[in-house]
């Protein structure tokens, strides 16, 4: 029995050996409230809350009220007051659809669709009130479908244009505006290290980071002002769970254990 439980210890202590962000959801707004525009919008908070989750890198909280939140803070209830790092609030707007049948160029009847959606996403950080994120993507499509086919419909044609765009962009650019940061765990040799964070963190191979110091420098006031230097390139060849193995480029000195990498987004 107390194996088990030493082991179910370890297994608890690897899963939690990191620290992830409290991240909250405000429910999604939209500009109208027909059943189409809603369906989207409910999809839409969805599908983020999804991306977020699936990172691995979040606590998510949905449905969140800041107004609730900040009231059970003043009230000393901090089991319905979590420490809140960022807020994603989004709205779906502008939905547009027709349908029409136009000969091609073999004189075929086809049957071509048109859809527009507007979404907009912010994500903001509490502490600072930093925008991370504020993004509106006009989503839109004209395609032909087969006249043998049934009418796709305006709301299966609104749901799948817009969960494509989620595959293609909006997913990425989500967790693109939160930074990726960690140390050198070790110097391997001039071209390769290895960084104390990997898939758990959100690191994915190809990913690239930069090796930064901050210096101080005095400006020409005689004031002293801190800088953060790039000293090299970083691109993830191996990772794992914890830790990523990076080939190193364009190093400007000696690389060091404990150096701060950031993650490249530009």
């Amino acid at each position: 029995m107390k194996k088990l439980l030493f082991i179910c210890a370890l297994v608890f202590l690897a899963v939690n050996s990191y620290a992830r962000d409290n991240i909250a959801v405000i429910p999604f707004e939209s500009d109208k409230n027909d059943a189409s525009t809603l369906s989207l919008t409910k999809f839409a908070e969805q599908e983020v809350i999804s991306v977020l989750n699936n990172s691995g890198r979040f606590i998510v909280t949905e449905h969140y009220d800041p107004a609730a939140a900040a009231a059970a803070a003043e009230t000393g209830d901090t089991e319905n007051a979590n420490v809140i790092k960022f807020i994603v609030s989004g709205k779906i707007s502008n939905v547009s659809y027709n349908s029409v049948w136009k000969a091609d160029l073999q004189g075929k009847a086809r049957q071509v669709a048109n859809a527009f959606i507007e979404f907009q996403i912010k994500i903001t950080q509490v502490s600072n009130g930093t925008i991370l994120l504020l993004k509106t993507y006009d989503i839109k499509n004209g395609a032909w479908f087969n006249p043998l086919s049934p009418d796709l419909g305006r709301d299966t044609l609104l749901l799948t244009l817009l969960a494509k765009n989620f595959e293609k962009t909006i997913s990425e650019d989500i967790l693109s505006a939160f930074s990726i940061e960690g140390t050198l765990l070790s110097i391997d040799s001039k071209k390769s290290v290895v960084i104390d964070i990997g898939s758990e963190q959100g690191v994915k191979k190809g990913m690239k980071f930069n090796v930064v110091v901050t210096e101080e420098k005095t400006n020409t006031a005689g004031k002293a002002v801190k800088m953060v230097r790039r000293i090299a390139e970083l691109k993830a060849s191996e990772v794992s769970e914890e830790s990523t193995v990076c080939r190193v480029s364009g190093a400007k000195r000696p690389l060091e254990e404990g150096m701060r990498v950031v993650l490249l987004t530009d």
